[in-house]
């Protein structure tokens, strides 16, 4: 569920209003300290809301003028624009082909590999897929 932080009317939805509700509670919350950036992100800490949800609550309980709220969420939406995203990491090919077979499918290859019932080039055929090298089984054994 998210919260529509354009808008500073009262929830038209019924479900918005009682998660409001639930993740902070009005008779409580209209003693919360709204007044600056600094007590809106502690507000947001204490209720584990973001930031901008505490603004559109305070808000909605007149807590706050509109202008005065709407400054705020510009202010946590260029702040938000702004921060360093991180680039995703490709998963390992170790972990993928762990996670693709199953844990039972790669212990018994590992068995017949380490039997010698097959070979490094055939287990890394049938098991890995061509993804791993011969000298990556230790990394695949160490994965399970």
């Amino acid at each position: 569920m998210t919260y529509d932080s354009k808008s500073p009317a009262s929830a038209k939805n019924r479900e918005f209003a009682i998660a409001a509700e639930i993740l902070m509670p009005a008779g409580e919350f209209k003693s919360v300290d709204v007044s600056n950036s600094a007590a809106i992100r502690t507000a947001a800490d204490h209720y584990k809301v973001t930031p901008s949800a505490v603004v559109v609550r305070a808000m909605r309980l007149e807590m706050m003028t509109a202008d005065v709220g709407k400054a705020h969420l510009q202010r946590l939406e260029v702040e938000f624009d702004s921060r360093s995203r991180n680039e995703p990491r490709p998963p390992k090919p170790v972990n993928a082909i762990r996670r693709y077979n199953g844990r039972e499918f790669s212990v018994r290859m590992l068995r017949a590999h380490d039997a010698g019932q097959i070979s490094a080039r055939e287990f890394c055929r049938a098991v890995c897929l061509n993804k791993l090298k011969a000298a990556q089984i230790p990394d695949f054994r160490a994965a399970l």
